[in-house]
């Protein structure tokens, strides 16, 4: 069996239509990679913190029936914080924020 892992980062680096894609990709879509980035680097950040347009995403990727994982790749979203206490809230607002993605 074969099928497609997206990544939305990367999608919007070669400035992909995130949506077209998905529709024509439809139930071929097996993966998800999800990051969210700002402009030419490959910032991994949380989602609605760069500029994919992540609304009409997620309508799509109801539209398509996606039922697989959300892979988030976010690694750089606690970057700098000073302390436990800072890293322990920035992981609980990130699993509330990618928990309600799309809701």
């Amino acid at each position: 069996m074969f099928g497609i892992c997206w990544d939305f980062g990367h999608a919007h680096l070669a400035r992909q239509d995130q949506v077209s894609s998905l529709k024509t990709i439809g139930t071929k879509l097996y993966a998800l990679h999800v990051h969210d980035k700002r402009g030419l680097a490959d910032e991994h950040l949380l989602p609605y913190f760069g500029k994919i347009a992540w609304n009409p995403v997620m309508r799509t990727l109801k539209d398509v029936h996606y039922k697989g994982d959300f892979t988030f790749a976010v690694h750089h979203f606690t970057d700098g914080l000073p302390n436990a206490y800072l890293y322990r809230k920035a992981i609980d607002f990130a699993y509330v924020l990618c928990l309600c993605n799309g809701k």
